[in-house]
């Protein structure tokens, strides 16, 4: 009987072992498992916030080039305007009225 017992000691220490040596390695892969998804993380967030940089980049641009736009809008509807008011200004008077802005002197009326 003292054999089995030693034997049963024996195999009790080796499954002992055995089970430390697997507690280990699971928090070894657990170690490594949260090093990657911290990594992954990271890569992930750098690279939202580089997607995020270049779209606010091209927004910028596309509403610099949109100002520029109306501004040569306004310039064209400005140019415009001074073009045609002397002739709607004529236009006006009517017939028989002065072609000059200012007023008539006392030897015209």
């Amino acid at each position: 009987m003292q054999m089995q017992e030693g034997g049963e000691e024996m195999m009790t220490k080796n499954a002992a072992q055995q089970i430390e040596e697997a507690e280990h390695k699971a928090k070894e892969y657990q170690a490594l498992a949260v090093e990657q998804a911290k990594k992954l993380l990271s890569d992930a967030e750098r690279q939202g916030q580089a997607a995020l940089e270049q779209a606010l980049r091209e927004a910028e641009a596309q509403r610099r080039e949109q100002d520029t736009q109306a501004e040569q809008a306004a310039q064209l509807r400005a140019d415009a305007t001074i073009t045609e008011a002397p002739r709607a200004r004529d236009g006006l008077r009517g017939p028989g009225s002065y072609s000059h802005p200012t007023l008539p002197t006392k030897r015209e009326v």
